[in-house]
């Protein structure tokens, strides 16, 4: 393997790295993620298998079939159970750096998923207030209760009567 296979490997290297953070910072968390990261997986081991000779060129090879194994079990999983989809306002959520997927707007937001035989995994209408955080409004007539860590609970936490579903506006 010669100096010239090894700066292609990086180069090919540098390239699916960056697609897949591309991925996961443009991608919503679902699925095709997964399916997408397997994509770019399976076309850098193919350039690898066409530009390395010897034992590195069997390990792409080794490598490059497992991905494709992975991916067609993938895939067949989410044929066979079918896609969940989100429903979401448009504008509502964003990608906030480093802190994840956040609310990009105050007011009324509403998200609804639903499972791919038609069932209504959750349905939500939050509201957001002017610091971005889930505006929650006390009983006027039960105890003050404080949630404590997670900032967005909300109905698709909580599946049965808890707390949070007896004294939060959900």
């Amino acid at each position: 393997m010669g100096k010239t296979s090894v700066l292609k490997a990086a180069v090919a290297a540098v390239i699916a790295a960056a697609l897949i953070l591309l991925g996961f910072a443009f991608l919503q968390p679902s699925r095709y993620i997964v399916l997408f990261v397997y994509g770019v997986l399976l076309v850098a081991f193919s350039y690898y298998v066409a530009i390395f000779r010897g034992v590195a060129r069997d390990v792409a090879l080794v490598c490059a079939a497992l991905t494709l194994g992975l991916s067609v079990i993938e895939t067949a999983t989410a044929w066979i159970d079918g896609f969940a989809v989100s429903y979401k306002d448009k504008g509502s959520w964003g990608r906030k750096s480093d802190l994840g997927w956040s609310p990009m707007r105050p007011g009324v937001i509403h998200e609804k998923k639903v499972a791919s035989d038609g069932r209504v995994i959750f349905d939500v209408t939050s509201t957001i207030d002017e610091n971005l955080n889930r505006k929650v409004d006390s009983a006027s007539n039960g105890p003050t209760v404080a949630f404590l860590g997670i900032p967005f609970y909300s109905a698709r936490d909580c599946t049965t009567p808890t707390p949070c579903r007896r004294f939060s506006p959900i």
